[in-house]
């Protein structure tokens, strides 16, 4: 099933047994905003989706996180592979002894500035 915001909207609402204009009120008292029961109306049905601090607000009051309240799923983080040490020319495997990092360059660009620089032939 297709998330929706307003239905998940509506069931926070229905389950703390809060009409729209209760809602809008209940909110802009604690949070001293100025909710309407047109927009808890047209966001339950999906016509405007509120902005970022309206969801924050709405979030806060039903006591639950913005990730749970928009059904974010957080992937596990994939797991980071060692840097290789090791390039291949031809047929050969060489060792790169490494002292830090390079944002971006050709293996060949690499070679030429160690091969100059500490004058390795």
């Amino acid at each position: 099933m297709k998330y929706s915001f307003g239905t998940k909207l509506k069931q926070l609402r229905k389950e703390k047994k809060l009409t729209q204009e209760g809602l809008a009120k209940a909110i802009n008292e604690k949070y001293d905003t100025n909710f309407s029961k047109g927009m808890i109306s047209k966001w339950e049905n999906d016509r405007e989706d509120p902005r970022m601090e309206s969801l924050y607000y709405i979030a806060d009051f039903f006591n639950v996180s913005l990730d749970e309240f928009l059904e974010l799923k957080i992937k596990e983080p994939s797991k980071i592979k060692e840097p290789s040490t090791e390039y291949v020319v031809g047929n050969v495997n060489k060792a790169i002894p490494l002292y830090g990092s390079i944002a971006a360059g050709a293996l060949a660009t690499v070679e030429a500035v160690t091969k100059k620089k500490y004058s390795i032939h």
